[in-house]
């Protein structure tokens, strides 16, 4: 008797077992580790043409921050503060084809960050502009010509707010690329408190963000940036560097040149530094993209402190019919690289390429490498190039999420801080702004709770069912 009971049990657990399987598999698609949600386009009025976010009173909630052009023409500036709101008008204009993108630091450390931003006039000079929207002030510095009337074809980005000479006094880096031939291109630092405002040598070369780093050990940071082949200035202008050819610069704190430039290719070509971090030492990584020239491969380097080439290794070229072959993204001193095929890489000490993964969805994608839930792991965002489909991977790229819809090609992220502690990311492309949020699915941990429900209520139901059978 005892043993037929087994039986008839033993067989109910394995019917209930084969029925909750679709059940599991249903559920499994439902209960993501993370959920992501995608919100937008964001509203805008007409009036604005620039939108961002940013924790201006460090409060933990973001502020909004609008950009448009007054009656004058002239750029201005909208905070979106309860506790401060104001417009903040400038005697400059949006720079031509430049999308306004500010950058935000509590320049006299009392707790609010400023606003700065770069305006032109139309003479085609430069200005810095820093909105203090506490104290209901706009400072406009001087920088630089760098374009002429009516024809700006500028390039320009604000860095950092560190302090360069180590004097107690922090400078504000940033470069510009002028467009037209002996107009300047360099990285510049102001300290806004005196005005002092520095620059690196004339050159031709149009110039990459840059990053920096103390290599040497001497206490004072060095400055890395890389430079494009193309778009530079034509050797009949007469300026240093500006014969075709890619090249990695080293400045000292002083923006002097630190060491001779680094000379790679004379085909189009960029070099791209960055900073990895392995076993308590830092070093500098260079990337050089030959845009898909079949018979040159992308290489990648270490570079030593005193700017010599310490280590040299071609990248694997896992596909030679696309025009951008590898993109690189450092993230906490980690490099990574993504091909065109979806291999995903982690490059190792000795440069080594360790292939974290391979996802056939990932090719032909843009990628930013993020911790968007802050918990000091990165999260991995992907934008197919030619669909606009968006899909976020976590740090082992083991749970993907993916958003159905089309939002188009990303063309920059910025962090985004709620009021209830949920921590999201703008994302901005030229169908507006959208907020994206991912977060742990509280589904997650309960999971084998859930499964085991779905088996105990079958295999209850079964165990009832040939129990009424029986009478």
């Amino acid at each position: 008797m005892r043993t037929r009971l087994k039986k008839i049990a033993l067989n109910n657990f394995t019917l209930a077992f084969i029925i909750s399987l679709p059940f599991w598999f249903l559920a499994g698609r439902y209960i993501n580790k993370y959920t992501l949600e995608l919100s937008g386009p964001l509203s805008m009025s007409s009036l604005y043409k620039y939108m961002v976010y940013n924790d201006l009173d460090n409060n933990g909630t973001s502020d909004i921050i609008y950009f448009g052009e007054n009656q004058l023409g002239n750029v201005f500036a909208k905070v979106y503060d309860p506790a401060h709101r104001g417009q903040f008008n400038t005697m400059g204009k949006c720079i031509e084809n430049v999308p306004v993108t500010p950058f935000f630091a509590d320049l006299n450390e009392d707790g609010f960050n400023e606003i700065l931003f770069f305006s032109s006039k139309d003479s085609g000079t430069v200005f810095l502009n820093i909105v203090n929207y506490v104290e209901d002030t706009v400072q406009e510095f001087e920088i630089c010509q760098a374009g002429v009337p009516g024809k700006r074809d500028i390039s320009c980005a604000i860095t950092h707010y560190t302090d360069l000479n180590r004097d107690g006094s922090k400078e504000i880096l940033f470069y510009i690329n002028g467009g037209y031939a002996l107009q300047p291109r360099a990285i510049f630092s102001l300290n806004p408190h005196t005005g002092k405002l520095k620059r690196t040598p004339e050159m031709g070369s149009k110039l990459l963000p840059h990053i920096i780093a103390d290599l040497d050990n001497d206490g004072y940071p060095e400055i890395v940036c890389g430079t494009f082949t193309y778009q530079n200035y034509p050797i009949t202008a007469s300026m240093p560097y500006d014969d075709n050819h890619s090249r990695l610069f080293i400045f000292d704190h002083n923006l002097e040149f630190k060491v001779p430039p680094l000379k790679f290719l004379n085909i189009r070509s960029y070099v791209r530094p960055a900073l990895i971090k392995e076993a308590g030492e830092a070093f500098i990584y260079a990337f050089l993209d030959t845009q898909g020239d079949l018979k040159i491969p992308d290489k990648h380097y270490i570079i030593g402190a005193a700017g010599s080439i310490n280590q040299e290794k071609e990248l694997p070229a896992e596909v030679t019919d696309f025009n951008i072959r590898h993109q690189m993204v450092e993230f906490g001193g980690t490099v990574y690289l993504l091909d065109y095929s979806g291999n995903l890489y982690r490059v190792q000490p000795g440069l080594v390429l360790l292939r974290i993964r391979k996802y056939s969805q990932f090719a032909n994608c843009f990628f930013w490498v993020m911790d968007i839930n802050s918990d000091g792991r990165p999260e991995f965002i992907f934008n197919h190039r030619t669909t606009g489909k968006l899909s976020v991977a976590d740090s082992h790229l083991k749970h993907i999420v993916s958003v159905p819809e089309s939002i188009g090609n990303i063309r920059w992220v910025s962090p985004y801080f709620s009021n209830n502690g949920q921590n999201s990311y703008l994302l901005h492309n030229e169908n507006g702004n959208y907020l994206l949020a991912w977060y742990q699915n509280p589904l997650w941990a309960w999971r084998f709770l859930i499964y085991a429900g779905v088996l105990g209520f079958f295999l209850a139901l079964l165990t009832v069912a040939g129990r009424m059978q029986a009478y």
